[in-house]
């Protein structure tokens, strides 16, 4: 099998408003990291220009950021620095947890707060069964059970028990991508996302978070299971004059 790694470098198309509002469509894609650098005759570069009440550039349309929106040339690099900062092997895992909408943002706007989403990001499992055990290995849960307790131990319900204090959503990956969590607060729980590159192929496993303060001593057999499920999608730009 074939696995196609897909560009999710963040990009925005930046375009002259006062071309845009009379008709005329001037513009570029750009990386964000770009975005603030670009001036009002680059713009216009092959196109005739600057005209009079050519003052401002605006992004117009946005490719591989969380938010689906238009934004300003300040706000496009922001999200440029986050990609530096959280790195491509991240992205995807930062984009799945702020559109989730349980995400903790920089500031007041939707940025997202890399170093929150470090503390919760917990890398990539096959499945919520396979981040549990690794998770009771990890913390030593069952070291001083005693072996009928170890050997009778019902892992489907203890498993589903803490899946109510995750998040969980669906990889855009086939059989070989994983799954990708993030832990939480007490404030409300965060959903996660997918790191790495994007793979060709149908979702086919899921994310989790998993709450820093919430990590059980002892398992219960709670009998109910929350999980949100959100698919990561790249936003695919409307035809504004295509990238050159």
């Amino acid at each position: 099998m074939t696995i196609i790694a897909t560009d999710t470098t963040p990009r925005a198309w930046l375009a002259c408003l006062n071309c845009y509002n009379n008709g005329r469509l001037v513009g570029q894609w750009v990386d964000c990291t770009d975005a603030d650098e670009v001036t009002l005759n680059q713009l216009h570069e092959g196109a005739g220009g600057p005209y009079v009440g050519c003052e401002e550039i605006w992004c117009l349309d946005i490719e591989n950021v969380p938010v689906d929106r238009e934004m300003g040339l300040l706000e496009a690099s922001e999200w440029g620095q986050v990609y530096t900062e959280v790195g491509p092997e991240h992205w995807l895992a930062l984009c799945a947890w702020v559109r989730s909408g349980s995400y903790v943002a920089e500031g007041r706007g939707d940025l997202a707060s890399v170093g929150d989403f470090g503390e919760r990001y917990c890398g990539h499992w096959g499945d919520f069964r396979e981040y549990a055990e690794h998770w009771a290995t990890e913390t030593d849960m069952m070291d001083r059970w005693p072996d009928e307790a170890v050997r009778y131990f019902n892992w489907e319900a203890w498993t589903r028990d803490i899946a109510m204090d995750h998040t969980v959503v669906d990889a855009p990956a086939p059989s070989t991508a994983s799954l990708s969590s993030v832990t939480s607060d007490t404030r409300a729980p965060v959903a996660i996302g997918c790191g790495g590159s994007l793979l060709s192929g149908s979702p086919s496993s899921v994310l989790v978070s998993d709450p820093a303060t919430a990590k059980p001593d002892q398992p219960s057999e709670a009998a109910g299971a929350r999980q949100c499920s959100q698919r990561d999608q790249r936003l695919v730009p409307p035809d504004l004059g295509g990238r050159e």
